[in-house]
This record gives structure tokens, sequence and C-alpha cells, in this order.
């Protein structure tokens, strides 16, 4: 699948930013697992379209992901490696906020 914005429907996709902080010790950790996660989405989920990653100092990270629909990022939730990310990480997280959107294109 083509995850190249332009073939984008119009005013389609569900989407999902995820803030985290970390504590120093485990960013490095972190960033790696992070890594593996986004890479093993985009590679597995045709209805992932777009997964990035942002980084600033002070083990702040910033993620914005588009799914194809609701259902796509449900089944995202569900895939292996997204629930060893989660379980890897929980005790290195000083502080995690989710926020959930209706894409929308201004044409």
């Amino acid at each position: 699948m083509d995850r190249c914005a332009d073939n984008f429907p119009d005013g389609g996709g569900y989407v999902v930013t995820v803030s985290f902080h970390i504590h120093a010790e485990f960013v490095d950790a972190f960033r790696q697992a992070l890594k593996v996660n986004a890479l093993k989405t985009l590679e597995a989920e045709q209805g992932c379209w777009i997964f990035e990653l942002s980084e600033k100092p002070g083990g702040v990270f910033f993620l914005y992901e588009v799914y194809a629909d609701k259902q796509a990022f449900e089944c995202h939730l569900q895939q292996p490696y997204f629930i060893k990310f989660e379980h890897e990480n929980k005790n290195w997280v000083i502080d995690k906020s989710i926020d959930r959107f209706q894409r929308t294109i201004l044409r």
C-alpha cells in the first residue's frame, strides 16, 4: 500500500497523537523500542498510513500516527509487537498523554 499523503481518501483517516516523558536513564532504550514498534507497524499494518516519531531534549517523545479508521487503530493495539512495547516501557514513563482526532483535509 502506498502511504503517500496524496493517496489518502479526502477527509479519511483516524489520527492518534501520543506524548511521552521518559526517565533519563531509559531514554536510549525507549527510543530503540519505539523505533522497533514503529517499523513493525508500518511493515505489517496496511491500515497504518503514517507513524512519525519526534523527540526533544529531556526525554520527551511525540508520536503522530494516521490510520485508515478507528478499527485499524484498534487492530494495532492487539498486535504482539505493540503489546510487547507497552509492557517493556511501562516503568520508563513519567507521563503519557494520548489524543485522537478525525483527519480533515483542507483542499
